[in-house]
């Protein structure tokens, strides 16, 4: 198995009246290099300890620069970590599971959704129970008609389902024509049916 090791070549341009640092560029490249001892049992480990010598390589060759050709070799360094990028922070999120966000761009149906027949029934008969128990808690009032409801024959329930079902036909029938008038040629656009 071969293995690599990561080189440096540095780049350092200077200023010809003041002799200070403009700019410091590093290029890395991998050489063939013999195996070292491997005694890591992490991945993060190996990593830091690679980004450590990486960075003492690096600084002993700007120092070795800095004697060469001048210039204040701490300032080079401190140049040269700041323009490396920190690593990302290995935290993992995980989403939270709940509702979807609701798209507000869909156009909305115009046409409001009937009631059912339960709903037809009560509006005439909640006046009546109002009217008789002017006391009443409305919570009261809701189980009341709960239970007239449920003792309510079918003979008596047919004419509120037949409203019911004639408004909710009437109203699919208008759904359908608003959402073939959102048609644009072969694309049909989502809608909110709310």
């Amino acid at each position: 198995m071969e293995r690599f090791s990561i080189r440096s070549c540095i780049f350092i341009s200077k200023s010809n009246s003041k002799g200070k640092i403009q700019k410091i560029e590093i290029d890395f490249f991998l050489c063939n290099v013999s195996p070292p001892p491997l005694a890591m049992t992490t991945i993060e480990q190996s990593i830091n300890q690679t980004m450590q010598a990486l960075n003492e390589h690096t600084a002993t060759i700007i120092r070795n620069l800095a004697q060469e050709h001048g210039f204040d070799a701490d300032e080079a360094i401190q140049k040269y970590m700041a323009l490396k990028p920190s690593p990302p922070p290995a935290q993992v999120t995980v989403p939270k599971k709940g509702k979807k966000a609701k798209d507000t761009n869909k156009p909305k149906n115009p046409n409001k959704k009937p009631l059912n027949s339960y709903f037809l029934w009560k509006a005439e008969a909640g006046a009546q129970v109002k009217e008789a128990n002017p006391d009443m808690k409305p919570s009261d009032i809701a189980k009341e008609l709960k239970e007239m409801w449920a003792e309510l024959g079918e003979d008596a329930k047919a004419p509120y389902k037949e409203k019911a079902d004639a408004a909710m036909a009437e109203w699919k029938e208008a759904t359908a024509n608003w959402k073939e008038s959102l048609t644009l040629g072969d694309i049909s656009l989502d809608v909110c049916e709310d």
